[in-house]
């Protein structure tokens, strides 16, 4: 499509967008490319995802432009000169990119008096899959769980067959002068006295 308002002309190849491998993050690889002619250079382009969050690329000379690093996301792209006239792009440009990474909480148990019989799980669903599950520090099983911990910080680090990445800390407490720690059994005796 092209966009010709006065001198100024705003080309995107919607044809050749590079897609992103990552749906989120400092992971993000897709591309856009076009062309701005006439107007007075140098010339700002710019684009705006659909929750309003905006990067500006400037390009120094009037041709063919390239813009890197660009999430999966659906964006308007415009362009302003150094004179002040601006055109946007008529459509929204489209990056396709596989759906983030997510790490949600599911349970995390605390430790009974320091002892090492705290727990932590998590749900990992989005990217591409072939989810590598890091624990930090090192736990003896590499996936969405395990048990047998001492009181302390945990971080997980996950990534997809596309190396996506995404991260959650999870905080194993120490029971020890807590009312609410874990699971309970109440014992129910006819005197009351637990005995």
């Amino acid at each position: 499509t092209l966009i010709i308002e006065g001198g100024l002309v705003l080309i995107v190849d919607t044809a050749n967008i590079t897609p992103s491998d990552c749906g989120s993050g400092t992971d993000c690889n897709g591309e856009i490319t076009g062309t701005v002619l006439n107007g007075t250079v140098p010339y700002n382009i710019t684009i705006t995802d659909r929750f309003g969050n905006s990067s500006t690329f400037q390009l120094a000379q009037m041709g063919s432009f390239s813009l890197p690093n660009i999430c999966g996301e659906s964006y308007t792209v415009s362009v302003t000169d150094a004179a002040g006239d601006s055109r946007e792009f008529g459509s929204p440009v489209e990056v396709p990119s596989p759906e983030a990474i997510t790490i949600e909480e599911d349970n995390v148990t605390c430790s009974n008096f320091g002892e090492a019989n705290g727990s932590v799980s998590v749900f990992v669903e989005g990217g591409t899959g072939g989810y590598n599950y890091m624990w930090t520090p090192q736990l003896p099983n590499a996936g969405p769980s395990n048990d047998n911990l001492s009181p302390g910080t945990y971080i997980l680090n996950v990534t997809d067959n596309n190396d996506c990445l995404a991260s959650i800390s999870l905080i194993v407490e120490d029971c020890d002068g807590q009312d609410n720690c874990g699971e309970g059994i109440s014992v129910m005796t006819p005197n009351g006295d637990g005995m």
